[in-house]
């Protein structure tokens, strides 16, 4: 099966305006950064599985009308947001003919002082951010979109009653040139290789925007197809219906299970995300 990274690309591009558009009603100046990927290593769990690739091996889209990078090796394709603010785009392809786990818990923030944090991603609840998180598993062929924000970068305004994110590298606007990495693992039949991409900042600028939408504000909608009967989907304790992964009604402790499984035990499918 021949995956298209303009595909999956076209999508982060739709789904960036959305995640711009769909935020708070409370203006503040905002620090948009403009990013490049600058090289990318993979380390496995075996002594001779690290691998370095350098720019060379990064993918330009904007030749495809995408804002965004691209990298593959023979496991998994990524492709990454230029452009960032409250947090960084991502979506990763699963190339294998295996199920890959995405493990959130582990995924790793340095910034541009070396400073490391945990991250969260937008199907996390922000009154438990700092719960752990429960992985993901990409079917074969398929992939996983999603948004990553350090944790320390979304508080809870008490005059205004609600979450806010900040800019996910800081309010420092002279950070042009200086470098951060993302280290995300992946797990394969308990192999686990550890991807570490190495940004760097080539543009800041300060904006008057709307808040950005913070990751548990997105709600899927206009999801029109159902998912299949062996895809994961998820039943939070004491209720009576199913969700898709990303759904922001679904519990951090919510159990995962096939969509079969869900249907023959009677639940049904939530109203939010229609999986």
């Amino acid at each position: 099966m021949k995956i298209c990274f303009t595909k999956y690309l076209s999508f982060i591009f739709i789904a960036f305006i959305i995640y711009l558009l769909n935020g708070c009603a409370n203006p503040r100046p905002t620090i948009y950064y403009t990013i490049n990927l600058k090289d990318i290593t993979s380390v496995g769990n075996q002594s001779d599985s690290y691998k370095k690739y350098d720019s060379e091996s990064v993918i330009s889209l904007e030749d495809r009308g995408v804002n965004g990078f691209g990298f593959k090796d023979d496991k998994v394709k990524f492709v990454w947001a230029k452009n960032i603010s409250g947090g960084i785009e991502f979506v990763v392809v699963n190339q294998t003919q295996r199920s890959i786990k995405l493990l959130w818990d582990e995924i790793v923030f340095r910034d541009t002082t070396g400073s490391s944090n945990r991250m969260i991603h937008k199907a996390t609840v922000l009154t438990k951010k700092d719960d752990p998180q429960i992985p993901s598993m990409i079917a074969s062929n398929s992939f996983l979109y999603d948004i990553l924000l350090p944790v320390d970068k979304v508080s809870y305004n008490i005059f205004l009653k609600e979450w806010e994110s900040s800019p996910m590298l800081g309010d420092d606007r002279f950070i042009v040139n200086k470098s951060f990495q993302i280290v995300m693992p992946l797990e394969i039949e308990d192999i686990k290789t550890e991807y570490t991409f190495n940004f760097v900042v080539i543009d800041a600028k300060v904006i008057n925007a709307t808040t950005v939408q913070t990751p548990t504000e997105y709600t899927p909608k206009n999801n029109t197809e159902a998912l299949s009967s062996d895809a994961i989907v998820y039943k939070n304790p004491g209720e009576h219906t199913y969700h898709r992964e990303n759904c922001p009604k679904r519990k951090s402790n919510a159990t995962s299970m096939k969509k079969a499984s869900a249907e023959k035990r009677g639940l049904k499918p939530c109203d939010s995300c229609n999986p």
